[in-house]
């Protein structure tokens, strides 16, 4: 029991390490954007003053010196603050993959713990206290299924596919597919497809 216990342990505090760097990505980012917008009032009057003076002049070197420093250096400002809001929004993305990559594998471990019902109703299941952790513990969002499964969200299912046994997130699919045709009437159902998929009672 202890060597089944220590990998679903290990998911746990992996998961728990990640939501934390994603928080902390996502505090830097709003102390910046809250940060710069007290800041850029003043700013983009004095850059909005200089280009003013700029079209006015019959000439550049006719704009006043201190006015031009002064409006410079407020764009530069502008630029070096654009720029680092744009790499913490990068290292935000960054951090959400790696949540969710985290969640996938927890998860998945724990749907891989669950032989009850088949694999679709098993990720159903699963999938949902998945996404109710993200909107609680995350970043306040819940996708749909299809999104998990086209969209962003899609490095949760990497992650997950592999913790319940298969090479691939595509592979996993491939099964979910199938599963839906056969209850569907759409494919017929072969004994081991119906066995692998947790179709047939043990």
């Amino acid at each position: 029991m202890k060597n089944q216990q220590k990998p679903f342990s290990s998911n746990r505090a992996a998961l728990a390490d990640a939501v934390s760097r994603f928080h902390l990505a996502d505090r830097r980012l709003k102390f910046h954007r809250k940060m710069w917008s007290a800041r850029s009032t003043g700013l983009v009057a004095v850059i909005d003053r200089f280009w003013a003076a700029e079209r006015a002049a019959p000439h550049p070197d006719f704009v006043p010196v201190d006015l031009r420093r002064e409006g410079e250096a407020a764009i530069r400002l502008s630029v070096d603050a654009a720029d680092r809001r744009d790499r913490l929004m990068h290292e935000r993305h960054d951090r959400l993959v790696e949540a969710l990559s985290a969640m996938g594998a927890y998860f998945g471990a724990m749907m891989a713990r669950d032989a009850r019902g088949s694999l679709l109703h098993r990720l159903q299941r699963h999938m949902k206290c998945a996404l109710d952790f993200r909107q609680r513990n995350i970043d306040g969002v819940r996708p749909t299924l299809p999104d998990v499964f086209y969209a962003s969200e899609f490095e949760s299912m990497v992650t997950w596919a592999r913790a319940i046994g298969y090479r691939s997130a595509n592979a996993l699919f491939d099964d979910l597919q199938l599963e839906s045709d056969i209850r569907s009437g759409r494919r017929a159902a072969s004994l081991d497809d119906a066995e692998r998929l947790g179709m047939v009672p043990h």
